[in-house]
């Protein structure tokens, strides 16, 4: 059967709204999400930017408007190498564009930064999988209690954004974009490490590192990779003049006579252990058995990696509640449910659950106050 101009025209037209319904849905429940979330800020007496600018923000803003400084510095908020230089350009750009305060501008980059990585989120995972996977990642994203960070001057929506483009340009074999992302992300947090290793797992489980592959654009993406690891401790060392300016920044944060890590925190408290246990093999089941065939594996394997590493990396702080929020990819092990009937009136109860917990975690850790309680 041939088609006609007007019909090819029309065939066309439709597949690309159909392409773009998605996406446009994922960016529309992210953005009311937001703003039923921003309820609980102006609840808890931080509905205003310079209020979401505090904690960490502080000193993002800070070195948005001053710099590092020429040596290791302590403030209230904790050693200034320690926290990552890309978001404080944004900033800094920002407000030479708009002439805006750090603050506000601040907190736009962020939470603009979150909503164009729900859209790309969503039009990539509709492409290499379905319409359900792509707002079942949504959903998981959300409904995680700390979803709400989005609107703080923190670092999670540039990380999002960074980290999903980087995974779906490795998938795309997008190489010279791919080494963009993972090098800007390596200025973003401290990702490179599970990224390396979930790049690498990626790139030899395709073939693309096996002889006969051509693989020279995939050799310069994990070389991308292996570098994000090192590259801002070693700028750090550059600009404070000490090596390891960046190692006695992360371990300030330690509170006196904790552990320095879950790892150690479980070594020392078997109870603490047990629940480590369980959570590893609990991400490492869902990873690796549970998530859709088609699940990339640069995806796939950062959800087994990425806990790991928050074990062996993290201290034991209330930030761990945050930075479980880059296992949403989890999300897509219900995307088999989405063919029944309730499918949908889960979805939307998961979402009103992390509503209570957006709710509940704004108001224990935004505020300011003399505990240890912070974001």
């Amino acid at each position: 059967m041939r088609l006609s101009v007007g019909e090819g025209t029309s065939a066309s037209c439709s597949f690309r709204v159909r392409m773009w319904a998605v996406p446009m849905a994922c960016v529309v429940v992210f953005v009311v999400y937001q703003a039923i979330a921003a309820l609980a800020f102006d609840s808890a007496g931080v509905g205003s930017a310079e209020a979401r600018s505090q904690w960490d923000a502080h000193a993002y803003v800070w070195i948005a408007g001053h710099g590092y400084p020429p040596e290791t510095t302590w403030n209230p908020d904790g050693a200034y190498f320690a926290f990552y230089p890309l978001f404080p350009a944004l900033i800094r750009a920002g407000v030479l564009l708009t002439g805006l305060a750090p603050e506000p501008v601040a907190v736009a980059v962020s939470l603009g930064c979150a909503t164009v990585a729900v859209g790309v989120l969503g039009r990539w995972l509709h492409g290499v999988g379905s319409a359900a996977a792509a707002l079942a990642a949504v959903v998981a994203l959300l409904a995680w209690p700390a979803s709400p960070v989005f609107q703080l001057a923190y670092t999670e929506g540039l990380a999002v954004l960074l980290l999903v483009l980087s995974w779906m340009f490795v998938t795309k074999e997008r190489d010279g974009w791919a080494v963009v992302c993972i090098l800007a992300l390596s200025l973003t947090r401290g990702l490179a490490l599970p990224l390396c290793a979930a790049v690498a797992t990626h790139l030899w489980t395709t073939g693309r590192l096996r002889p006969g592959h051509h693989p020279r654009g995939a050799v310069g993406v994990l070389a991308a990779a292996v570098v994000g690891v090192l590259l801002w401790p070693v700028l750090a060392g550059v600009l404070a003049g000490d090596v390891g300016v960046y190692w006695s920044s992360h371990v300030a944060f330690a509170p006196d006579g904790l552990p320095q890590s879950v790892l150690e925190a479980g070594l020392r408290h078997p109870e603490i252990a047990v629940l480590v246990v369980l959570f590893l093999a609990m991400t490492t089941i869902l990873a690796v058995k549970l998530l859709p065939e088609w699940t990339p594996p640069v995806v796939r394997w950062w959800c087994a990696v990425y806990p790991v590493y928050l074990v062996v990396g993290s201290l034991v702080t209330p930030s761990i509640v945050r930075y479980l929020l880059l296992l949403f990819p989890l999300g897509l092990a219900a995307v088999p449910l989405a063919r029944r009937r309730w499918a949908v009136a889960v979805a939307a109860l998961v979402l009103v659950l992390g509503q209570v917990g957006a709710w509940w975690w704004v108001e224990e850790f935004v505020p300011l106050g003399g505990d240890w309680t912070y974001p």
